[in-house]
């Protein structure tokens, strides 16, 4: 095999959370809900929605974080 190629390209090595991540202008890396969601199983977003809600709510809770 050559040097320069691979059993696998590059994009099916890495993770799938990496193929959807967004960089805004300032290099600052963010996921867009709604793909998060499809990516995680949820058929409904609104179901991945309500989680997120609780999520928050305990982080505000639990950590004072201020979301």
């Amino acid at each position: 095999m050559d040097e320069g190629t691979s059993l696998f390209p590059i994009e099916e090595m890495s993770s799938p959370f990496d193929q959807i991540k967004e960089t805004d202008e300032n290099g600052k890396d963010w996921w867009n809900s709604r793909k998060l969601a499809k990516l995680m199983g949820y058929v409904k977003y609104w179901n991945f929605e309500k989680l997120m809600q609780k999520v928050a709510f305990f982080m505000q809770q639990e950590k004072g974080l201020d979301l």
